[in-house]
């Protein structure tokens, strides 16, 4: 084989890589994709075979028997050199064998037009195994291209043993997990659980992940320090009259959860809200752990600086709310659009502060503090947004609290029990107008039949329809 010799810059040692090596490292890495889905091919069909009535919804199990393996975004982790093994961490920690090392762990994604919260699949991968040991923990046993043999089991929920079938929901994975090396500082390691998109078997368009450019720094970031020369949290009221006021919200939990295209969600929202007459400094966005660049509609670089974008830190968030509602005469309207990745309680999940995979207090926005938040709001109106999955468990909530929410009204996407599509309510908005009813918001659910409990209180059930998002009096049906 011929050699490639190259010069270390200033060493003058010579460095000499062999086309023959590289041929073998690129083979290595064309195999263990190739094995990669093997695996994935053989977990989508068990899944749909068999799996499904075992870790889901026996009534939409058809929705995954009419499904395209194309139609299935693939996360892969694991298989690493000298045979190191790995471990997953569930956000709700409860899952059998979480913390349990295997050689590998696969996840299928079979709605990703939903936000997070819905199901999602997950396997783990144990190499050169006997057949009898698979057999014995139900697992699939496979002979691989590589002349390995493998053995790969569905995780599921412990709450599922001895439960009925008619129970199973509790034994969903509805969050991608954090896998790392068995052997690491899980506060330090990367998450090594990366979609997969190098052959078209399965879904082809792997999200854009952020990348640490795209953090924000030290300096102002509450998830990292409190420095008390950041004033990036204070809440701006008018001295002359209230004035409009919104915060946008998104939690995001991991990178794998909070990608470019979320990012560029809620930037569309807020030049919406700002071309309605709403003040740029009087919108407050909290996502993920916060956005430290600036980016196109495209995600990707640009002049404009995002501005008045912090991390989803639950002390800042409530304190920025409870601020507002608190000042007299500070907001006319106030507007707060929610978009978390959510537990099936409603709860809205926020960013994985420390790093250690599991969800915590202070990690997590109950819909409980939140209503606390918005009580008894100065505000002349609080209109709320509900973006996320199981969004109608807050209207739920809010019903028993009636009292304390006279001026409110909450608009959820989504029944109690169902998932929200991903960019539906965006391209509602971008089709409203400044002028548009409250009540007109309703509508697009009232005529698909898929009507959420909104929740109206006492003072918002005939202001709905006479002001709009802006407060505009008198507003037009769309």
């Amino acid at each position: 084989a011929s050699d490639d010799s190259t010069v270390a810059p200033g060493t003058g040692t010579t460095t000499t890589t062999t086309t023959t090596e590289s041929a073998v490292s690129a083979a290595a890495a064309a195999l263990r994709a190739d094995v990669v889905y093997e695996l994935a091919d053989l977990a989508f069909t068990r899944l749909v075979a068999h799996n499904c009535y075992e870790a889901y919804d026996p009534v939409k199990c058809h929705e995954l028997s009419d499904m395209s393996a194309k139609d299935v975004r693939l996360y892969f982790g694991g298989l690493l050199p000298r045979n190191e093994t790995v471990v997953a961490v569930l956000l709700d920690s409860d899952a059998q064998l979480t913390g349990k090392p295997h050689d590998a762990f696969l996840v299928l994604d079979p709605f990703p037009a939903y936000k997070f919260g819905h199901p999602v699949f997950m396997f783990y991968v144990d190499v050169g195994v006997t057949v009898w040991k698979c057999e014995d923990t139900e697992g699939i046993y496979t002979a691989l291209s590589d002349n390995t043999t493998a053995c790969i089991q569905m995780v599921r929920s412990r709450w599922c043993n001895e439960r009925p079938m008619t129970s199973s929901w509790d034994c969903q994975v509805k969050f991608l997990p954090m896998v790392v090396p068995t052997k690491s500082d899980r506060l330090q390691a990367d998450n090594l659980l990366v979609c997969v998109d190098s052959k078209d078997t399965f879904l082809m368009n792997c999200p854009r992940i952020r990348d640490d450019g795209a953090e924000l720094s030290d300096e102002c970031n509450h998830l990292k320090t409190n420095n008390r020369g950041c004033t990036r949290g204070n809440y701006k009221c008018s001295a002359q009259k209230p004035v409009n006021q919104a915060v946008m919200l998104f939690g995001g939990w991991s990178r794998n959860m909070a990608d470019f295209v979320t990012m560029n969600d809620l930037m569309s929202l807020k030049d919406r809200l700002i071309s309605w007459g709403y003040a740029e400094n009087n919108i407050r966005t909290f996502f993920a752990n916060g956005i430290n660049m600036s980016m196109d509609d495209d995600g990707t670089i640009s002049s404009t600086t995002v501005n008045n974008i912090e991390p989803a830190d639950k002390l800042n968030i409530r304190r920025y709310i409870k601020g507002v509602c608190s000042a007299a005469r500070c907001a006319d309207t106030f507007f707060l659009y929610l978009s978390s990745p959510a537990r099936r309680d409603g709860n809205a999940i926020l960013w994985d502060a420390n790093g250690n995979g599991i969800v915590e207090s202070d990690e997590i926005y109950t819909s409980k503090e939140f209503l606390h938040d918005i009580s008894h709001c100065s505000a002349r109106r609080v209109v709320v947004f509900v973006d996320q999955s199981y969004s109608g468990m807050l209207a739920l909530h809010a019903q028993f609290q009636r009292r304390r929410v006279e001026n409110v009204m909450i608009i959820p996407t989504t029944s109690m029990d169902d998932w929200t599509p991903r960019h539906t309510f965006n391209a509602y908005m971008r089709e409203s107008s400044r002028t548009a009813c409250l009540s007109e918001y309703i509508k697009p659910f009232q005529e698909s039949q898929m009507m959420p409990p909104v929740y109206t209180g006492v003072f918002m059930e005939q202001e709905m329809r006479n002001i709009s998002i802006s407060g505009i009096r008198p507003c037009v049906p769309r």
